[in-house]
């Protein structure tokens, strides 16, 4: 049972996660909206799973099984400025992106200092896009933030932080934070 709490991990800007491996009860529509969508490329694909390049990272979605509950995210795609306006305009266009409390869409991060817009995808997922000026020619950086929802945060925590990493801490930023999600899974409070 969820008990509505969700674990964000938060990478600085050269935190590049390589793969991300979720699960989905829709995967045909997941799989059509993050390729015609957002336009990642299709790097693999399955009856139970696809996998999509977002720059630096491979997001596989495998289909769940029947007997789980409903899988939730929180996840954020680093994009070029270049490409930031374009695909703001392919969100807004299927009527998927959420408004901040003033009633905008596009936004500026006061962490990363670039514009920002969140959406929710088919499944209910809470996705954000957020440009960089970047130093190279890819339109698509990497996943830069990654949340999932976890029964007992401090437990999750103790074991997110005994993996290794090539990383050091960083005292500037840190690499993690807990938000609870309160009882509805739409609104992450920040």
């Amino acid at each position: 049972m969820m008990k509505g709490r969700i674990w964000i991990v938060e990478g600085v800007r050269s935190l590049k996660f390589r793969r991300v491996i979720l699960q989905t009860s829709m995967l045909e529509e997941l799989k059509r909206f993050y390729t015609t969508v957002l336009q990642f490329p299709l790097c693999e694909d399955d009856a139970d799973a696809f996998t999509v390049e977002v720059g630096a990272t491979q997001l596989t979605f495998h289909k769940q099984k029947e007997s789980d509950s409903a899988p939730f995210y929180h996840f954020a795609f680093g994009i070029s400025e270049r490409g930031f306006e374009p695909c703001y305009q392919r969100l807004h266009a299927t009527g998927c992106t959420l408004r901040n409390k003033d009633g905008e869409e596009v936004d500026t991060s006061y962490m990363w200092k670039g514009k920002q817009v969140y959406f929710e995808d088919p499944e209910g997922n809470i996705g954000e896009v957020l440009a960089f000026a970047a130093d190279a020619d890819a339109l698509w950086l990497s996943v830069q933030e990654m949340g999932l929802p976890v029964e007992n945060v401090k437990e999750a925590a103790k074991q997110l932080a005994a993996i290794p990493t090539e990383y050091a801490p960083s005292l500037t930023f840190p690499i993690t934070r807990i938000e609870s999600l309160g009882k509805s899974r739409r609104h992450v409070v920040r």
